[in-house]
């Protein structure tokens, strides 16, 4: 078993075959990549090879790391990574990998920090150009392009089948965090009061009426009207629209000041799309001046949920998760 390498992505591109077809690429580069140290069946029970990557600044470096690199007779490495070998692929510390390292059409397994947070947030639909269409692309044009026009659920669907098709496996979210999903219950030390309780149950009745026919999965209701509701804009549009007009229909100044509410359509296929909030719904929240928000019960995510919470108990708002019953 031979070590792997530390790379990193520079982007996408595509290359093309004999026949004109377009095939996407990733763009990875190899950056100063050397055998840092190793491990042995004598001394450490068993054999790897520490790969340097990239190059550090000294002084952006810990004393102890320096000596490592040191003692390597390397410039100190601004990554780490350990791989763990058979005898026969045991490399020498100061060894260089080039991209000699592989073959051509060798398959390699790939593994990869992700950036910011994957596809959460609105889904924006771009502008398509017919004259950058390929023959894949116009293979499925007369699919996609009625899709786009259509529910975010619906469009989804579509491009998940189209992968499929592809070889692809699609999983959930939920598949793999799901402890990022909430659970029935009170998360924040402020509790919806009667008038915010109300607001909840009319809320999730309209999120019933506009997910059935794939328009979106959250809203705003204040002492009983509806304020908003999401739509492809998505929810950070909601927010800012209905902070603008709430004065216009909040009447009462004793009554709720409002609840933001989330929830999965009907139907809706988890693998692709599911409902999330993050700190910045948390912040946009209490900006705009309303009392909470209410999530459906085990079916709504909230990214980095204990920083959300705690987020949300310094500015004064509730998160609250809610049943089916109690909805």
């Amino acid at each position: 078993m031979r070590c792997g390498v530390i790379v990193r992505k520079l982007g996408m591109s595509r290359v093309f075959n004999d026949v004109g077809e377009h095939i996407p690429v990733t763009v990875l580069r190899l950056e100063d990549v050397e055998v840092v140290s190793t491990r042995s069946l004598e001394k450490d029970g068993y054999l790897a090879v520490q790969l340097g990557f990239g190059t550090r600044k000294a002084k952006h470096t810990t004393k102890p790391m320096r000596g490592v690199f040191a003692k390597a007779g390397v410039e100190p490495k601004e990554r780490l990574a350990e791989f763990v070998v058979s005898e026969d692929a045991l490399l020498n510390v100061g060894d260089k990998i080039s991209v000699n390292h592989f073959v051509v059409g060798q398959k390699v397994d790939v593994v990869g920090t992700s950036q910011g947070k994957g596809f959460a947030g609105s889904m924006k639909r771009p502008k398509l150009n017919p004259l950058r269409f390929d023959k894949k692309f116009l293979s499925i044009a007369s699919r996609l392009l009625p899709a786009l026009k259509s529910g975010d659920d619906t469009t989804l669907k579509i491009i998940a089948e189209i992968f499929e098709k592809e070889g692809f496996k699609i999983i959930s979210a939920n598949q793999l965090l799901k402890n990022l999903f909430v659970s029935e219950g009170i998360l924040t030390k402020l509790k919806p009061n009667d008038d915010d309780l109300n607001d909840i149950k009319r809320g999730m009745e309209i999120l019933d009426h506009i997910s059935a026919i794939d328009v979106g999965q959250a809203c705003i209701v204040g002492q009983g009207l509806c304020l908003g509701i999401e739509t492809i804009q998505g929810s950070d549009e909601l927010i800012k629209f209905a902070s603008l007009k709430k004065d216009d229909y909040l009447n009462n100044k004793a009554g709720g000041k409002g609840v933001f509410l989330k929830s999965q359509k009907i139907n809706q296929d988890t693998r692709i799309d599911v409902p999330t909030i993050g700190i910045n719904t948390i912040q946009n929240i209490a900006n705009a001046g309303f009392s909470g928000i209410a999530l459906k019960a085990n079916n709504v995510q909230i990214i980095d949920k204990e920083v959300c919470i705690e987020l949300a108990n310094q500015l004064g708002i509730f998160i609250v998760s809610v049943s089916n019953k109690q909805s």
